[in-house]
């Protein structure tokens, strides 16, 4: 019985601590592509395969209210960001979470709010394809592109690019 006892409280604290999500997020949180383009590789987006670069750059956020949303994607695909390439487009059908072989995984996102990112937990819409946020992108077997506790899954072999996930195991 107390090896039962034991057992259940460690699959408690693990479960408790695993879904936090953190502000420590490196270079990925920062906003220096929003405020200067020119200072990221956007056009690394168009190199990979299930991206494509994101429509205005000089002035992303499309304003309702004192709302901002990010709507210059193509149908079919949701803004993403990371601080090495800024803004970009990724195929929604690359959020299925069979291609990552777990239903215990979940994309990081982030909000934009007060000039800054901000860890959200879902990305929600505003109209036909405009986003209130972006999923987090990263480039693969680059050091610190994804906060800790998640890593960095490609979604093609043919993409240095993925998407920044983390399990709930």
């Amino acid at each position: 019985m107390r090896v039962l006892l034991l057992v259940y409280f460690a699959l408690f604290i693990m479960m408790a601590t695993s879904c936090q999500k953190t502000k420590e997020a490196g270079v990925t949180a920062n906003s220096a592509c929003i405020n200067q383009p020119s200072s990221c590789n956007s056009s690394v987006y168009q190199q990979s395969d299930g991206y494509s670069a994101y429509g205005n750059t000089t002035d992303p956020f499309s304003y309702n209210g004192s709302s901002a949303y990010l709507c210059s994607c193509p149908y079919g695909s949701i803004p993403t960001y990371n601080s090495y390439a800024g803004l970009g487009c990724v195929q929604a059908s690359y959020f299925d979470f069979s291609l990552y072989g777990s239903f215990s995984s979940g994309f990081l996102y982030l909000g934009w709010s007060q000039n800054q990112w901000n860890w959200q937990s879902q990305l929600s819409t505003y109209g036909a394809n405009c986003y209130n946020g972006v999923v987090q992108s990263c480039v693969s077997g680059e050091e610190n592109m994804c906060p800790a506790g998640s890593s960095c899954m490609q979604n093609s072999r043919n993409s240095n690019l993925g998407l920044c996930v983390t399990s709930y195991r």
